[in-house]
């Protein structure tokens, strides 16, 4: 708490120096943040993207305020202009897809696993990034989607939750749902033989 108090000096008087520069707003939103104080740090990263649009800390951490207060439409606005500056950091491409899956949309559902896929692209070690994508793909099922197509995302859902658990060992929530999807593809392969008997 003091040295939250003394950083929240130290970039108040930055400003007072320079009132114009924007990543001294953007700290100051994150001290603010992190002495609970939302509705002042949303007015510095207000101030710092007002004098900077494309301030990549400042649309990052208005992106996370906004999430963390569930603005997902909001939310996705800033990490959509933060990847504009950063298009190959994974952890705006994951956070854009998790505000993309809280709106819901079945277009959304699509943008947020196409995001997840960029952030295992990008890092493979995402193991956050894995679980989700394996997640969304176990569970889009569309009436239209034939058998192939439905074994095809299956079999991708179970090699992100694999890696996500590999990742991951601790978590016997991403074990269990990939022992469930394990079930489910050898069900599903079972069927198979027996329709082509």
């Amino acid at each position: 708490m003091q040295g939250d108090r003394r950083c929240e000096m130290f970039y108040r008087n930055a400003i007072r120096l320079r009132p114009n520069y924007a990543s001294a707003w953007t700290n100051l939103g994150l001290v603010l943040v992190n002495t609970d104080r939302p509705k002042e740090a949303e007015e510095a990263y207000r101030t710092a993207l007002a004098l900077k649009p494309d301030h990549l800390n400042g649309n990052t951490n208005m992106g996370h305020l906004c999430r963390l207060q569930g603005r997902w439409e909001e939310a996705r606005r800033y990490f959509t202009s933060a990847l504009a500056r950063r298009p190959n950091l994974p952890t705006l491409h994951y956070f854009l897809g998790v505000a993309s899956e809280e709106i819901g949309t079945q277009r959304d559902i699509e943008v947020a696993v196409e995001e997840y896929g960029l952030a295992v692209k990008y890092n493979s070690q995402y193991w956050e990034a894995h679980y989700r994508l394996g997640r969304l793909l176990a569970s889009s099922d569309t009436a239209t989607e034939s058998t192939t197509t439905r074994n095809e995302r299956l079999k991708k859902a179970f090699h992100h939750y694999q890696a996500a658990a590999n990742l991951k060992r601790d978590d016997k929530r991403i074990t269990n749902e990939l022992e469930t999807l394990l079930k489910l593809l050898n069900q599903t392969s079972e069927a198979g033989k027996n329709f082509n008997q």
